[in-house]
């Protein structure tokens, strides 16, 4: 194997690694989330921190959906970089 399949094979395992991290986030977030809306709506007086605290979360769950948009994206480039270079490597008779 040449030095750049190494480092491809390499920043495709990161970006698969990155990808998986960030799905555990979302869900982890998306059930807090849950928890705090179903908090918020049994409670009556104290809303306004509540209210903060979710707004909070839920900017924090639509740029971790960003970030997961991102890195799915560098994860399609990185499979047609792959699939580029091995038709190149075919090309030379590797």
């Amino acid at each position: 194997m040449q030095p750049a399949d190494t480092e491809r094979e390499q920043m495709y395992s990161l970006a698969e690694s990155v990808n998986s991290q960030l799905d555990e986030c979302v869900k982890g977030l998306s059930g807090m989330i849950e928890e705090i809306n179903s908090a918020a709506r049994g409670t009556g007086g104290g809303g306004d921190v509540l209210g903060e605290v979710v707004k909070v979360l839920n900017e924090q769950l639509v740029s971790l959906g960003w970030i997961d948009e991102v890195c799915s994206r560098v994860e399609e480039r990185v499979g047609k970089l792959e699939r580029e270079v091995r038709g190149v490597g075919e090309g030379f008779g590797n």
